[in-house]
């Protein structure tokens, strides 16, 4: 039995911008909160890839929130020793980084994925038990994006691939490293057993509705609305947009002439933002700050993703709301227990635009499709599962012990 209380716990994290509100930061907060609920916890956040730190900036969901460095480091004014993800490393942080932690003396680690996996590899190297969140298998999603890159363009394919050759050994290194490993769903759990991580570490930590969210009124409107949330400048998002707009959006505009798609999401690119906004059926709500108006007008949700990892969270967003999807089964993957209760399939252009005008024709029962959603994803059933994946780490020895006893 862990007596939870008592323990001091570090949660190692890649970024302290939680208010942005992307896939990785609704995961690190809600991992955040069930934390926090459960352990005396300390949050110490390290620049991931692409922030610039500044202090000062807190966040309601934790008690503790501080930097592993006494000054603030932009990685575009200082050349870190290593390129991609979670291969960046700064000494001075970790001097910083260590000696805080010491003071402390944490129980165990919770590290926030692979953005900060230098510097939790180091923290193992150094005898700390780990607990790593793997809110992607990043190694599967460089593999997607090298897809990508037409095979004319070899020098760049050739770069990608020394690239994604740095992330596997440190995505393999800090997954051999942990004490437990959480993941979002059972296809990431497979994953990451078919790459040769042992199964008993391995323990599904559901991503979790974010909180705030409530059925909101349908407010009666003309057209059919369907509403896309997500980071506009995410590569999967864009494509799958595209692909909506090239080969759904006809098939609907056909049978609904007034149809409507609010498209809704932070940091939309120029380029992004013309492809858009050159459909009249759009509306644009660039890094919108009130999306239950937005959801309000709209009859369903689309998830559209071709490609792509991760949270999933904005499906789990819409049925908290109370609206129903219409998804593809990348977009979907993990919440499988939902299907045909809270959202719909849709893998080619014509069954998506059938399930959305079924939709349409059907008017959804909010409640009860924000109640399943609630209680199937709803906080208890995340901190059970973190409460499991803490025992799984418990029952692991720490390396100094081991080196120790030897």
């Amino acid at each position: 039995m862990i007596n939870t209380k008592r323990s001091n716990v570090v949660y190692l994290t890649g970024s302290p911008m939680l208010h942005l509100g992307g896939g990785y930061e609704l995961r690190v907060a809600s991992i955040g909160r069930a934390l926090s609920k459960q352990f005396n916890l300390t949050n110490v956040a390290i620049c991931g890839t692409d922030w610039n730190c500044g202090h000062n900036i807190k966040h309601m969901d934790f008690r503790k929130l501080e930097f592993a460095c006494e000054e603030s480091v932009s990685w575009g004014q200082r050349k870190p020793k290593a390129h991609l993800w979670g291969s960046r490393f700064d000494d001075a942080i970790m001097r910083s980084l260590l000696t805080r932690i010491d003071n402390i003396a944490p129980a165990w680690i919770y590290v926030g994925g692979i953005r900060v996996g230098a510097h939790a590899i180091a923290l193992a190297r150094a005898g700390h038990r780990l607990i790593v969140d793997m809110h992607n298998d990043e190694v599967n999603l460089a593999h997607q994006v090298l897809n990508t890159i037409p095979r004319r363009n070899w020098l760049n394919r050739k770069r990608f691939v020394l690239k994604l050759n740095r992330l596997r050994s440190c995505q393999t290194t800090l997954l051999n490293s942990a004490a437990s490993i959480s993941c979002c769903s059972d296809h990431d759990l497979l994953r990451f057993r078919q790459a040769g991580i042992s199964a008993d570490k391995l323990v599904v930590v559901p991503n979790e509705i974010p909180p705030g969210c409530k059925v909101v009124p349908r407010q009666p409107t003309p057209e059919p609305t369907a509403i896309f949330v997500g980071t506009l400048n995410y590569p999967p998002n864009v494509e799958g947009l595209r692909w909506f707009n090239q080969h759904v959006a006809p098939l609907l505009l056909h049978r609904h002439p007034q149809f409507r798609l609010l498209v809704a999401g932070r940091n939309p690119s120029p380029a992004t933002t013309r492809e858009l906004t050159r459909h009249a059926f759009i509306e644009l709500h660039a890094d919108s700050d009130n999306l239950s108006r937005l959801y309000e007008r709209s009859n369903l949700s689309i998830v559209p993703l071709l490609s792509g990892g991760g949270t999933r969270i904005k499906l789990l967003e819409a049925a908290a709301f109370g609206l129903p999807s219409v998804s593809t089964s990348i977009g979907a993957e993990g919440l499988e227990s939902l299907h045909s209760r809270c959202y719909w399939p849709g893998d080619t252009a014509s069954e998506f635009a059938n399930n959305m005008m079924r939709c349409f024709a059907e008017p959804a029962k909010r409640h009860e499709i924000s109640n399943l959603a609630i209680e199937t994803f709803g906080s208890a059933v995340i901190e059970s599962a973190l409460r499991h994946c803490v025992g799984v780490a418990m029952r692991q020895v720490p390396r100094h012990e081991q080196r120790n006893a030897g």
